[in-house]
């Protein structure tokens, strides 16, 4: 919201669908995030305000009134290395862990690419993760020095 005055012309519409569809927007469990966040009022009409520098999760990716990419790839990353980590146990084989990488990491990065955009050193780190898992079981992300 840019500014609380557009809550008083939403906050009958929220009224009327939770009416109508019988899903109700429940002031305790929501978060208002202020464009405007110079004067914000902790709590407005029942509904908690975010503070400015504050983040909140909501549809399972953390936002707010700043950039939060890097936060939530790196919460992606740890999510794919660890259902990797169980993976390592299943397949023996390359062709098998190609199949277990493109069946748990590729939706989970393609659903994160969708929000949000990967700066390059995701990309690499997103690469090694890869290639790491594929050739050599393992599911780790820092540069592996040549030999």
């Amino acid at each position: 919201m840019a500014s609380l005055k557009e809550l008083d012309i939403v906050k009958p519409i929220l009224e009327k669908f939770g009416e109508l569809s019988g899903l109700h927007v429940q002031p305790q469990k929501s978060v208002l995030i202020g464009l405007n966040t110079a004067k914000a009022p902790s709590r407005w009409q029942g509904f908690a305000v975010q503070e400015p520098t504050a983040t909140s999760r909501q549809l399972g990716y953390w936002v707010g009134t700043h950039d939060s990419t890097e936060l939530n790839w790196a919460i992606r990353l740890e999510n794919i290395q660890r259902r990797l980590r169980i993976a390592t146990t299943m397949g023996n084989s390359v062709v098998q862990r190609v199949t277990l990488f493109n069946a748990i990491a590729l939706p989970a990065i393609l659903c994160t690419g969708r929000q949000y955009v990967p700066s390059k050193a995701t990309l690499q780190e997103l690469t090694r993760l890869q290639k790491g898992f594929v050739w050599s079981a393992t599911t780790r992300t820092e540069p592996v020095k040549p030999k």
